[in-house]
């Protein structure tokens, strides 16, 4: 049982908005970017294997690449505990139904009608469907536009609860999209009639024709998205308030002396499609020129920073050489205090096994001589034994000057480590201040060469290994990218980063946020990023969106 208040990976549960069999919707809280979004929670017992649970993620990264204003996004995707997850907007919250309480215009329906084929068109060519599109799924964007709810979800959910994967073709695509456009005349909302009857209800003739042809039961009905939006254009053109016919007249006189023939254009043509080749065959070229062109001075940079930081090592040499000098002297002082100490353990064992007095006196009848006191080294204190009795030249030591020797014996020799090559950080991975501004810096230069709208440049910063998102080949991924680069009329990029940290020794991951602004669009995401140390410098390899 789900209730506000748990934590699904990220995300803190605030509001259970509704529940059934398949799954739970919820107001979640995203701590990270501090913002309000709707999670979709699943259980997954219906995923036996590992294999299951791999390809059903897999199809939810697909569906977090499509960007249409008409389809409401999935900023994130994943499994936590016993469930799975997804993450959407919770700004589409007015449905379409309560839009159609008033009478909705012809040419209204139909430009919705035009926004849901385009939506449908787009996710088509990137091998994704929605399957059964009803009013249920429609909402009412920020900018007035009609947006697709959790597309492809129940799909997607359906082909792994069945044994046998739903098929879905682009006709009855198609068909929906007609049962919408009659749905929405305030007339049929709740009404249960066939589409036949629905269609009867139309008293524009060009607008009932439109209508007709959605069904495959008309002789000449629409047998692709494609073929219906170039319908949709033509009788939003017929249906177009007329102007004046005098001054349109007038407007539209064409010039005799400029108009240019079929035939002319016929001849023209294939020369335009030459020129237009000949144009992209440059470009390509100049792009590789480019690409090159970044990369020696990639080059460039690199040997650039690997000579100052060998100055910086040459500079730091005598400091860190005068340092360990000392250290060495210390060492070997210790170690020779403590060599003297054995030397001289081991000769008093020796003079003592061969009944050798360790003090000789000069005679018989001398007195005897002094005993010079002995230094131990663990005690630090002098010891002066009393003097023993002397009769003959070759008598024993007395017991208390044989005592002295074992004194020695019992001296600890410690082994200390001389430098710092035993430090507990010495065999730690850090990311050096000279990497974490190499790293920011080459994060900038992406971000500049892509509001530069400068394809190559923006290209080099892409490791040879980059990894594309689920689903996409890395063809596909360049040609999307130049096109998005290329398009708009200009582009700026701002990014903020928040996180830096290192992955392995050669690999790091930064998250940041990034606001993209252009004369059409404009949004703010929150992104991930690994970067890979090449020979040619940092470069990355993988990207990912962590939504808004």
């Amino acid at each position: 049982m789900l209730e506000a208040g748990k934590q699904i990976s990220i995300y803190k549960i605030k509001e259970v908005l509704s529940e059934n069999s398949t799954h739970t919707s919820c107001l979640a809280e995203d701590h990270l970017i501090n913002r309000t979004i709707l999670l979709k929670i699943y259980p997954v017992e219906f995923l036996e294997t590992t294999q299951q649970r791999d390809e059903f993620a897999a199809q939810f990264e697909k569906l977090s690449l499509l960007e249409h204003p008409s389809i409401a996004p999935v900023f994130d995707s994943g499994y936590s505990e016993d469930y799975f997850y997804y993450s959407t907007s919770y700004k589409y919250q007015i449905p379409l139904l309560a839009q159609t309480t008033e009478a909705l215009s012809n040419e209204t329906i139909l430009r919705m009608l035009r926004e849901l084929a385009t939506a449908l068109d787009y996710a088509a060519a990137k091998g994704l469907v929605h399957g059964h599109l009803g009013l249920e799924n429609l909402f009412i964007g920020e900018e007035g536009q009609v947006v697709i709810a959790d597309f492809g979800v129940t799909y997607i959910l359906n082909s792994f609860l069945d044994d046998k994967p739903p098929t879905w073709t682009e006709t009855e695509t198609v068909a929906d999209l007609g049962r919408l456009q009659l749905q929405l005349r305030p007339a049929s909302i709740d009404s249960s009639s066939r589409e036949g009857e629905l269609l009867d209800g139309i008293e524009n003739q060009p607008l009932q024709q439109f209508s007709a042809r959605f069904f495959p039961e008309h002789d000449n009905y629409y047998r692709s998205v494609a073929g219906l939006l170039t319908a949709i254009d033509e009788l939003l053109q017929l249906l177009a308030p007329k102007t004046d016919p005098a001054s349109q007249h007038e407007t539209m006189q064409p010039d005799n002396n400029t108009e240019i023939t079929r035939q002319q254009l016929a001849q023209l043509l294939p020369h335009v499609r030459e020129l237009m080749a000949e144009k992209n065959h440059c470009k390509a070229l100049l792009d590789e020129a480019l690409i090159e062109h970044y990369k020696i001075e990639g080059r460039l940079r690199q040997t650039q920073q690997e000579l100052d930081q060998a100055n910086m090592l040459q500079l730091e040499t005598p400091q860190r050489t005068s340092g360990k000098n000392w250290k060495q002297v210390i060492s070997w002082a210790l170690v020779g205090f403590i060599l003297g100490v054995i030397l001289s353990w081991s000769y008093g064992s020796t003079l003592v096994q061969k009944n050798i007095p360790l003090i000789t006196p000069a005679s018989s009848t001398d007195a005897p001589a002094a005993i010079e006191p002995v230094v131990v080294a663990s005690s630090e204190k002098l010891i002066t034994p009393e003097l023993p009795e002397v009769t003959k030249p070759a008598a024993k030591p007395s017991k208390k000057v044989a005592s002295l020797i074992p004194l020695i014996a019992e001296q600890s020799a410690m082994w200390m480590a001389a430098g710092d090559e035993f430090s507990t950080n010495a065999a730690s991975e850090v990311l050096t201040a000279d990497d974490r501004r190499i790293i920011l810096s080459t994060i900038s230069q992406w971000a500049d060469s892509w509001s530069q709208q400068n394809f190559a440049a923006y290209l080099y910063h892409y490791s040879d290994s980059f990894i594309p998102a689920a689903g996409i080949s890395r063809q596909e991924w360049l040609q999307t990218r130049k096109l998005r680069l290329q398009r708009p009329e200009w582009i700026k990029i701002a990014i903020d980063v928040i996180s830096l940290s290192l992955v392995t020794k050669d690999r790091v991951e930064v998250k940041f946020q990034q606001k993209f602004r252009s004369n059409a669009y404009h949004d703010q995401i929150l992104k991930s990023m690994e970067l890979l140390n090449e020979t040619a410098g940092w470069k990355i390899l993988t990207e990912r969106s962590l939504g808004k």
